[in-house]
Protein backbone atom coordinates (compact mmCIF):
# COMPACT_ATOMS: atom_id res chain seq x y z
CA UNK A 1 0.00 0.00 0.00
CA UNK A 2 1.59 3.29 -1.01
CA UNK A 3 1.20 6.75 1.51
CA UNK A 4 1.19 9.46 0.63
CA UNK A 5 3.82 12.00 2.44
CA UNK A 6 2.76 15.19 4.33
CA UNK A 7 4.56 17.14 2.25
CA UNK A 8 2.78 16.05 -1.17
CA UNK A 9 -0.59 16.21 0.61
CA UNK A 10 0.09 19.97 1.79
CA UNK A 11 1.21 20.81 -1.46
CA UNK A 12 -1.61 19.18 -3.64
CA UNK A 13 -4.02 21.03 -0.80
CA UNK A 14 -2.12 24.50 -1.30
CA UNK A 15 -2.60 24.16 -5.53
CA UNK A 16 -6.13 22.87 -4.86
CA UNK A 17 -6.84 26.52 -2.95
CA UNK A 18 -4.77 28.57 -5.41
CA UNK A 19 -7.00 27.61 -8.75
CA UNK A 20 -9.91 27.39 -6.12
CA UNK A 21 -9.12 31.32 -5.22
CA UNK A 22 -7.74 32.51 -8.37
CA UNK A 23 -10.94 33.31 -10.16
CA UNK A 24 -12.29 35.15 -6.97
CA UNK A 25 -9.41 36.89 -6.77
CA UNK A 26 -9.62 37.78 -10.58
CA UNK A 27 -13.25 38.63 -9.99
CA UNK A 28 -12.35 41.07 -6.88
CA UNK A 29 -9.31 43.08 -8.92
CA UNK A 30 -11.83 43.47 -11.90
CA UNK A 31 -14.44 44.74 -9.73
CA UNK A 32 -12.13 47.10 -7.87
CA UNK A 33 -10.46 48.51 -10.68
CA UNK A 34 -13.41 49.16 -13.03
CA UNK A 35 -15.27 51.01 -9.98
CA UNK A 36 -12.48 54.33 -10.56
CA UNK A 37 -10.44 55.18 -12.92
CA UNK A 38 -8.24 58.30 -11.66
CA UNK A 39 -4.90 59.81 -12.71
CA UNK A 40 -3.25 62.62 -11.54
CA UNK A 41 -0.55 65.31 -12.52
CA UNK A 42 1.52 67.84 -10.33
CA UNK A 43 2.06 71.10 -11.99
CA UNK A 44 3.58 74.73 -10.31
CA UNK A 45 0.59 77.44 -10.85
CA UNK A 46 0.28 81.18 -9.73
CA UNK A 47 -2.04 81.72 -7.34
CA UNK A 48 -2.02 85.21 -6.87
CA UNK A 49 0.72 87.50 -9.03
CA UNK A 50 -0.43 90.85 -6.59
CA UNK A 51 -0.68 92.73 -9.88
CA UNK A 52 -3.42 95.90 -10.33
CA UNK A 53 -5.80 94.04 -12.10
CA UNK A 54 -6.44 92.20 -8.62
CA UNK A 55 -8.02 93.36 -6.00
CA UNK A 56 -7.22 92.95 -2.00
CA UNK A 57 -9.24 94.22 1.50
CA UNK A 58 -6.55 94.99 4.53
CA UNK A 59 -8.27 94.35 7.90
CA UNK A 60 -6.81 93.48 11.04
CA UNK A 61 -7.59 92.34 15.14
CA UNK A 62 -9.07 95.59 17.08
CA UNK A 63 -6.02 97.28 17.83
CA UNK A 64 -5.30 98.15 13.58
CA UNK A 65 -5.35 101.79 12.44
CA UNK A 66 -7.46 101.33 9.07
CA UNK A 67 -6.52 104.86 8.57
CA UNK A 68 -3.09 104.89 8.75
CA UNK A 69 -3.03 101.59 6.55
CA UNK A 70 -1.61 102.43 2.92
CA UNK A 71 -2.23 99.40 0.07
CA UNK A 72 -0.49 99.97 -3.25
CA UNK A 73 0.84 98.54 -6.17
CA UNK A 74 5.09 99.13 -7.03
CA UNK A 75 6.81 98.19 -10.07
CA UNK A 76 9.42 97.31 -7.52
CA UNK A 77 9.84 93.39 -8.00
CA UNK A 78 12.51 90.73 -7.11
CA UNK A 79 15.15 90.61 -9.67
CA UNK A 80 14.86 87.00 -10.43
CA UNK A 81 11.07 87.52 -11.41
CA UNK A 82 12.01 90.51 -13.38
CA UNK A 83 14.65 89.10 -15.47
CA UNK A 84 12.44 85.96 -15.54
CA UNK A 85 9.51 87.94 -16.91
CA UNK A 86 7.12 86.30 -14.28
CA UNK A 87 6.10 89.80 -12.72
CA UNK A 88 5.78 93.29 -13.31
CA UNK A 89 4.13 94.41 -10.28
CA UNK A 90 3.93 93.78 -6.34
CA UNK A 91 2.09 94.71 -3.34
CA UNK A 92 3.17 96.87 -0.93
CA UNK A 93 1.92 97.64 2.44
CA UNK A 94 2.18 99.47 5.66
CA UNK A 95 0.69 98.30 8.46
CA UNK A 96 0.23 99.92 12.11
CA UNK A 97 -1.58 99.24 15.12
CA UNK A 98 -2.09 101.17 18.53
CA UNK A 99 0.10 98.66 21.17
CA UNK A 100 2.08 95.74 20.53
CA UNK A 101 0.84 92.72 21.44
CA UNK A 102 -0.28 89.89 19.48
CA UNK A 103 -2.34 91.23 16.61
CA UNK A 104 -2.90 90.10 13.50
CA UNK A 105 -3.81 91.92 10.02
CA UNK A 106 -5.53 90.15 6.82
CA UNK A 107 -4.63 90.96 3.57
CA UNK A 108 -7.47 89.18 1.69
CA UNK A 109 -8.32 88.36 -2.28
CA UNK A 110 -11.19 88.98 -3.87
CA UNK A 111 -11.30 86.48 -5.55
CA UNK A 112 -11.05 83.24 -3.46
CA UNK A 113 -9.28 80.32 -5.18
CA UNK A 114 -11.05 76.56 -4.31
CA UNK A 115 -8.38 73.76 -3.86
CA UNK A 116 -9.15 71.49 -6.50
CA UNK A 117 -6.99 68.08 -5.44
CA UNK A 118 -3.74 68.15 -3.22
CA UNK A 119 -1.47 70.76 -3.00
CA UNK A 120 1.98 70.02 -2.14
CA UNK A 121 3.73 72.99 -1.22
CA UNK A 122 3.34 76.70 -1.67
CA UNK A 123 5.72 79.65 -2.11
CA UNK A 124 6.05 83.28 -2.14
CA UNK A 125 8.22 86.56 -2.56
CA UNK A 126 8.52 88.59 0.20
CA UNK A 127 10.40 91.97 1.77
CA UNK A 128 10.87 91.97 4.91
CA UNK A 129 12.17 94.83 6.34
CA UNK A 130 13.61 92.82 9.36
CA UNK A 131 10.33 93.08 11.09
CA UNK A 132 9.60 90.03 13.85
CA UNK A 133 6.28 89.66 12.53
CA UNK A 134 4.76 86.32 10.96
CA UNK A 135 3.52 85.44 7.34
CA UNK A 136 0.64 82.92 7.16
CA UNK A 137 -2.14 81.74 4.88
CA UNK A 138 -5.55 80.84 5.81
CA UNK A 139 -7.63 78.25 4.27
CA UNK A 140 -11.21 77.40 5.24
CA UNK A 141 -14.45 74.99 4.67
CA UNK A 142 -17.71 76.71 4.07
CA UNK A 143 -18.66 75.26 7.69
CA UNK A 144 -16.29 78.05 9.32
CA UNK A 145 -13.47 75.48 9.80
CA UNK A 146 -9.98 77.02 9.44
CA UNK A 147 -6.23 76.45 8.62
CA UNK A 148 -3.13 78.06 8.82
CA UNK A 149 0.54 77.53 7.72
CA UNK A 150 3.20 79.85 8.35
CA UNK A 151 6.12 81.27 6.03
CA UNK A 152 8.01 82.32 9.16
CA UNK A 153 9.06 85.77 10.35
CA UNK A 154 10.02 88.55 8.79
CA UNK A 155 13.41 89.07 9.84
CA UNK A 156 15.63 89.49 7.04
CA UNK A 157 16.25 92.50 4.62
CA UNK A 158 15.06 92.51 0.99
CA UNK A 159 13.31 90.04 -1.02
CA UNK A 160 13.08 86.45 0.19
CA UNK A 161 11.82 83.33 -1.61
CA UNK A 162 9.85 82.04 0.97
CA UNK A 163 8.90 77.94 0.69
CA UNK A 164 6.59 76.03 3.06
CA UNK A 165 4.90 72.28 2.60
CA UNK A 166 1.34 71.74 2.95
CA UNK A 167 -0.25 69.68 5.43
CA UNK A 168 -2.31 66.56 4.78
CA UNK A 169 -5.30 68.23 6.50
CA UNK A 170 -5.60 70.77 3.78
CA UNK A 171 -4.40 68.57 1.04
CA UNK A 172 -7.28 65.79 1.08
CA UNK A 173 -9.40 66.28 -1.92
CA UNK A 174 -13.30 66.22 -0.49
CA UNK A 175 -15.14 62.91 0.17
CA UNK A 176 -18.44 64.24 -0.60
CA UNK A 177 -19.59 64.42 -4.20
CA UNK A 178 -21.40 67.23 -3.57
CA UNK A 179 -18.04 69.61 -1.96
CA UNK A 180 -19.05 70.34 1.07
CA UNK A 181 -15.99 69.69 2.82
CA UNK A 182 -13.56 71.61 0.15
CA UNK A 183 -11.19 74.38 1.32
CA UNK A 184 -10.56 77.65 -0.38
CA UNK A 185 -7.77 79.76 0.04
CA UNK A 186 -9.10 82.67 1.98
CA UNK A 187 -6.35 84.98 3.33
CA UNK A 188 -3.02 86.06 3.58
CA UNK A 189 -2.19 87.15 7.30
CA UNK A 190 0.47 88.90 9.45
CA UNK A 191 0.87 87.98 12.83
CA UNK A 192 2.75 90.94 15.06
CA UNK A 193 5.26 89.97 17.69
CA UNK A 194 4.48 91.10 21.11
CA UNK A 195 8.34 92.46 21.15
CA UNK A 196 8.32 94.07 17.83
CA UNK A 197 7.24 97.51 16.81
CA UNK A 198 3.98 97.86 15.48
CA UNK A 199 3.71 101.52 14.16
CA UNK A 200 4.57 102.15 10.23
CA UNK A 201 5.79 98.08 9.35
CA UNK A 202 5.92 98.05 5.42
CA UNK A 203 5.71 95.09 3.84
CA UNK A 204 5.64 94.26 -0.12
CA UNK A 205 4.52 90.64 -1.70
CA UNK A 206 4.63 88.91 -4.87
CA UNK A 207 4.01 86.00 -6.82
CA UNK A 208 2.04 83.39 -4.71
CA UNK A 209 2.71 80.10 -6.31
CA UNK A 210 1.47 76.40 -5.20
CA UNK A 211 2.25 72.85 -6.54
CA UNK A 212 -1.61 71.56 -6.97
CA UNK A 213 -1.82 67.95 -7.98
CA UNK A 214 -5.25 67.02 -9.63
CA UNK A 215 -6.84 63.61 -9.94
CA UNK A 216 -9.26 62.82 -13.09
CA UNK A 217 -11.36 60.67 -11.65
CA UNK A 218 -13.85 58.71 -13.58
CA UNK A 219 -16.42 55.84 -12.38
CA UNK A 220 -19.41 54.36 -12.73
CA UNK A 221 -22.26 56.86 -12.39
CA UNK A 222 -19.56 60.09 -12.22
CA UNK A 223 -22.33 62.07 -14.58
CA UNK A 224 -24.37 62.11 -11.41
CA UNK A 225 -21.86 63.77 -9.55
CA UNK A 226 -20.98 66.54 -11.96
CA UNK A 227 -25.09 66.52 -12.46
CA UNK A 228 -25.15 67.38 -8.94
CA UNK A 229 -22.10 69.81 -8.70
CA UNK A 230 -23.93 71.90 -11.63
CA UNK A 231 -27.69 72.16 -9.84
CA UNK A 232 -26.12 73.10 -6.63
CA UNK A 233 -23.73 75.85 -8.87
CA UNK A 234 -27.15 76.99 -10.15
CA UNK A 235 -28.83 77.06 -6.98
CA UNK A 236 -26.43 79.43 -5.46
CA UNK A 237 -26.01 81.81 -8.34
CA UNK A 238 -30.04 82.46 -8.07
CA UNK A 239 -29.52 82.88 -4.61
CA UNK A 240 -27.08 85.00 -4.88
CA UNK A 241 -28.85 87.30 -7.70
CA UNK A 242 -32.21 86.96 -5.45
CA UNK A 243 -30.31 88.75 -2.80
CA UNK A 244 -28.42 91.29 -4.84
Amino acid sequence: MKHLSISTVSSSMAKVILWAGFPAAIMLFSYLFSVVFSDSQVSRNTWYAFEPEETYTVTGSPTFIDDRKDVKYYTNVPHFLKESQYSTNSLGLKLSWDRRGSQFADITPQTQREVKGRLHKASIWAWGGNYMHELAIIFARPDGFSYGVSFGDLAFYGWRHLNIGIPQVISTANRYVDGEDVFSFQTFRIYTNPRERVNDIYVFLDNFEVDEEVSFTNYDGYDIEQLIKATKNQQETTTDATAN
